[in-house]
């Protein structure tokens, strides 16, 4: 994940209410098996990106309001 090229990208989650401002980078290139188990890499751009980025959060065990820009949930 580039920690250069980062943006500030509101988005929600169906965890917790609310929207929620986070730092996210633009771009994030994953590596990954597929269901074939093939060894696969793939970059991922803008809104595609931000939402890798929110699903691999998920992975590590974190929700959205965890680092959030800020704390304040937005209406």
């Amino acid at each position: 994940i580039s920690k250069k090229w980062r943006l500030p990208w509101t988005e929600r989650c169906f965890s917790v209410k609310g929207r929620h401002l986070k730092q996210r980078s633009l771009y994030v290139r994953v590596a990954y098996q597929d269901l074939d188990g093939m060894w696969k890499e793939q970059t991922f751009y803008g809104s595609r990106a931000a939402i890798v980025q929110h699903e691999l959060d998920h992975l590590e065990g974190k929700l959205i309001s965890d680092g959030t820009v800020s704390r304040k949930i937005l209406s």
